[in-house]
């Protein structure tokens, strides 16, 4: 923990590192998987008041009232919101803002947007909509239960977490008939007697032989990061930039999650987490190249024809801080 405070989810999926940690402008567009960064904080927001109001629903030593958990609530209110009483509460409960909460976790030099948006994060407004956005991320990636962990140690550290309903039977729902009242089911039919087997193919009945199967359609390989790392440090060394990648570790030592920076003569541009070294260079870069402005990464022909036609004098001036093989610079 940090300062009382349990160890913040991690959120490894590039689009949403990017939808989360990005000024909406900069971030993925909204025909993406998950769409506009909105989205995002519309479901944090809900997903962390049920998670908030869980906890003090279970808790029964003693047992609160439904008053005391809207006072208690008050983790999510913002200060516009919050009537003297019911900000005394919260100060009693020594519950986190969203602004301390963003210094605690070391966020708040992550975020990257223009001088307003992030001047914006220093009020409660702005710090509760970036953490509304990215527990929406870590419900997507990890469920519900994670949501809860984090809630009820922020509230309440090194308490018993309760235990979220259906957590152990996530797909239960799935299959439960809808008909039934107070949660009991109805049977269901049995199931239909087997039908006739089909006919045989009418080339049976004539004696000539049936054509062969036909073989399936290869999918279309979709580019996903195809050469950015490659592309990204030529183009950096044509515009006159060294490009450095910061890089660092943390968690267990068997499953790290691996954290770098991508730098532009020394200012951080762009930020990747992921797995492996690699895929966390490979977000870095292409969140810089955005935060940078040069529009959408040219697909594999256009990089090509950028590589072959206009080839760089030099090669790019790349340094990593940490022991990196040569191979990692460039992506498979």
């Amino acid at each position: 923990m940090m300062n009382g405070l349990p160890i913040l989810p991690a959120i490894t999926d590039q689009d949403l590192v990017l939808a989360v940690f990005a000024q909406e402008i900069l971030g993925p567009s909204n025909d993406s998987e998950y769409g506009e960064p909105r989205r995002l904080a519309q479901l944090g927001k809900r997903v962390l008041d049920q998670a908030i109001t869980y906890h003090y629903f279970k808790k029964t030593d003693p047992t609160l009232s439904a008053d005391d958990i809207d006072v208690r609530n008050g983790f999510l209110a913002t200060y516009a919101e919050l009537s003297a009483e019911t900000f005394q509460n919260q100060r009693l409960l020594n519950a986190p803002n969203y602004v301390d909460l963003l210094h605690h976790y070391n966020l708040r030099n992550k975020i990257r947007g223009d001088p307003e948006y992030l001047a914006s994060l220093d009020r409660q407004e702005g710090a509760q909509s970036f953490f509304e956005k990215y527990m929406g991320a870590v419900f997507l990636l990890h469920g519900l239960s994670t949501i809860q962990e984090w809630v009820s140690q922020c509230i309440e550290p090194g308490c018993q977490t309760p235990l979220v309903p259906g957590q152990s039977n996530t797909h239960s729902h799935h299959t439960r008939s809808m008909s039934g009242s107070f949660g009991q089911t109805q049977p269901q039919p049995p199931p239909p007697p087997p039908g006739q087997p089909p006919p045989p193919p009418p080339s049976y009945y004539s004696g000539t032989p049936p054509p062969p199967p036909q073989q399936p359609i290869p999918p279309v390989p979709i580019q996903t990061n195809f050469q950015i790392l490659a592309q990204f440090n030529m183009t950096a060394h044509q515009r006159g930039y060294t490009v450095t990648y910061p890089a660092r570790s943390e968690g267990p030592h068997h499953t790290p999650v691996w954290h770098v920076d991508c730098c532009l003569n020394g200012d951080v541009r762009g930020m990747g987490s992921g797995k492996n070294q690699k895929q966390a260079k490979e977000m870095a870069a292409r969140q810089a190249w955005i935060a940078m402005g040069w529009g959408h990464c040219p697909s594999l022909n256009q990089f090509l024809h950028m590589k072959y036609a206009n080839p760089p004098a030099e090669p790019p001036v790349v340094t990593n801080i940490t022991a990196v093989s040569a191979d990692e610079s460039v992506a498979d």
